[in-house]
């Protein structure tokens, strides 16, 4: 059937495509017209395994960090979330303070409600930030989602309590603090 033909027509497409991105795998082009193959042909699987394998066999290290960006994002499409992070991971293997690779991992553990995980990269992010107003602004966050998501209020309260430690006069910290010790009936540290 005509259908068949085409279906063999894009399956040998898809693998001479694949075979050039694996000889040339700077090249976008050809990237790009791959993934077109694979979309059509209904291969993102094989897609994402040709994305892995330029990822680990390539010594040039920006190239190895696009392959695993562009294999997160594909298995983020697919649904799969714990192979997206691990190669969000991979991407932030060769540089620990990539934004792109932070905020992809961040937006898809939240997706996802990984909450624990996501506590983890936002802690990696107050450890690479550059300013306090940068780092309270991240511990607030953490706190959110240890009070509003986790529903660890002594776990939100310590990361509050981080804030004060560099910025004691935190208006923020300061009324959480005391919204969250009212809640929890912890009236005797609201003095302190």
């Amino acid at each position: 059937t005509v259908a068949a033909e085409q279906s063999n027509d894009l399956d040998v497409a898809f693998g001479a495509q694949s075979r050039a991105l694996q000889e040339a795998p700077e090249r976008d082009d050809v990237r790009i017209t791959l993934e077109d193959f694979a979309t059509r042909a209904e291969k993102q699987g094989a897609l994402a395994e040709a994305y892995e394998a330029i990822a680990k066999a390539t010594s040039d290290g920006q190239l190895a960090r696009d392959y695993w960006m562009h294999l997160a994002e594909l298995r983020r499409t697919l649904g799969d979330v714990d192979a997206a992070a691990g190669a969000y991971e991979h991407a932030l293997e060769v540089d620990p303070s990539d934004e792109e690779a932070l905020d992809g991992i961040e937006s898809l553990f939240k997706e996802s409600d990984k909450h624990d995980a996501l506590v983890g990269v936002l802690r990696r992010r107050i450890d690479q930030a550059g300013n306090d107003e940068s780092r309270e602004a991240l511990y607030v966050q953490m706190a959110k989602v240890y009070s509003e998501q986790m529903n660890q209020a002594e776990d939100a309260i310590s990361a509050y309590c981080e804030v004060l430690v560099f910025n004691e006069a935190s208006e923020v910290a300061l009324t959480a603090l005391d919204n969250l010790y009212t809640a929890q009936g912890l009236f005797e540290q609201l003095g302190d």
